[in-house]
């Protein structure tokens, strides 16, 4: 009888153990998920972060441009060339931009 016993309780704490190990192994996986959304989130976070910037830039721009005083004849002119220039900007900011996630990789 009491090895009967002892292999009940084994029996039991294999199933226990069993149990255990498939909880471990799905919330292991719950947590590599959450890791893959967090990282994911603070991509997009950096992102949006990003156009804001690069909106309130372009918003302070617009106040400077607006805020110069000119005939008809060198508004057009100056207007030209500023968005000559942010346009130049442009390509610089992507150039490294690119040159950034070069290096990163």
């Amino acid at each position: 009888m009491p090895q009967n016993n002892i292999l009940q309780k084994l029996e039991l704490l294999e199933g226990r153990l069993k149990k255990l190990i498939v909880e471990y192994k799905r919330t292991k996986q719950d947590l590599n998920e959450a890791f893959i959304e967090n990282s994911n989130l603070k991509s997009t976070l950096q992102k949006q972060n990003q156009k804001l910037k690069d909106f309130q830039d372009n918003k302070k721009i617009h106040s400077i441009v607006s805020s110069i005083k000119v005939d008809d004849k060198n508004s057009t002119e100056l207007k030209l060339s500023i968005n000559e220039y942010i346009k130049e900007i442009d390509r610089c900011i992507v150039s490294l931009t690119e040159e950034k996630f070069d290096t990163i990789e």
